[in-house]
């Protein structure tokens, strides 16, 4: 009879403590939102959790990337419509000053006004964005540009800055000052401001002839480059925000699968752990009557 009150208890004991740990484990996935909170418990659903985190990580990389491009592009093409804009100034300063009847004092003024957009147009070439010059190629650290009265010199390079947007692509970010101002033989990126000063000069010399004859159609040809720059960094920004769209829907189908990973089903989860409470509470009546201690075992 001993052997099997005894046999009863320890059975009820284990019983009990099984439901206990059965009870523990609910009540862990209830407080943690998580099916599974260390890796022992399952290593599969653990390594493709973080399979999946590695993959949305990954995203936001390709997004912060792609927003770090959009915003040097689109700070570039600001100063490209400034550009355009002080170009068709000039061009409307040459139609006005190709014409004989200017008197000396005008075509001065007229001058003194380019000579004044050439100084501009430096300060455009040596705009920043976050610290960094846009049209120096790689060197972003120093101003691309500098004037010393008619000379003009270029400190930058051909660099070009890729910007890694998806993992099998890049995309050029930048405008480096040769592509947007022109090369001259041995003075890389100063063609159109040496041509902005023929400009000046034939205006204050009266040579209306020059001035209507190539002048003007070389300022157009400019203009006409100024565009094409502009064109080229539409589509790119038109590409990025197509992938940053797809990143996007990329990143709520990981985070939906990886919810499916790791997060529990609160209605289905407690409505267990309210039976596995009420299976313990009956544990703990059943024990408390199985498990009635004695006189004799208190004493020893």
């Amino acid at each position: 009879m001993r052997v099997t009150n005894k046999m009863m208890a320890q059975t009820v004991q284990r019983n009990m403590h099984m439901n206990a740990q059965r009870m523990n484990r609910l009540h862990e996935q209830l407080s943690s939102g998580k099916k599974v909170s260390r890796p022992s418990e399952d290593a599969v659903a653990v390594s493709r959790s973080m399979a999946l985190t590695a993959a949305l990580a990954r995203n936001e990389q390709f997004v912060s990337n792609i927003d770090d491009t959009l915003s040097w592009l689109n700070a570039t093409d600001v100063t490209l419509g400034n550009v355009t804009d002080l170009l068709q100034r000039v061009r409307e300063l040459v139609i006005f000053s190709a014409n004989d009847l200017r008197s000396p004092a005008e075509r001065e003024a007229v001058a003194a006004e380019v000579d004044q957009l050439l100084n501009h147009l430096v300060e455009l070439g040596n705009m920043e964005h976050g610290g960094r010059h846009l049209f120096g190629g790689f060197r972003t650290t120093a101003p691309p540009y500098s004037r010393t009265g008619d000379t003009f010199a270029y400190q930058g390079d051909d660099g070009i800055l890729n910007h890694e947007v998806s993992p099998f692509a890049t995309v050029e970010a930048n405008v480096h000052g040769s592509a947007l101002f022109g090369d001259l033989p041995g003075d890389p990126g100063t063609a159109v401001f040496y041509k902005l000063l023929e400009v000046r000069d034939a205006i204050r010399d009266g040579d209306a002839g020059q001035l209507s004859g190539t002048l003007l159609g070389e300022v157009d040809t400019i203009m006409t480059n100024v565009l094409i720059q502009r064109s080229l960094l539409g589509a790119r920004a038109n590409r990025l925000e197509t992938g940053r769209q797809r990143f996007g829907m990329e990143e709520l189908n990981i985070r939906e699968l990886r919810s499916r990973v790791e997060d529990i089903d609160y209605a289905r989860l407690l409505t267990e752990f309210k039976m596995q409470e009420s299976i313990y509470q009956a544990s703990l009546a059943t024990a408390a009557r199985v498990i009635t201690p004695t006189l004799l075992q208190f004493l020893s």
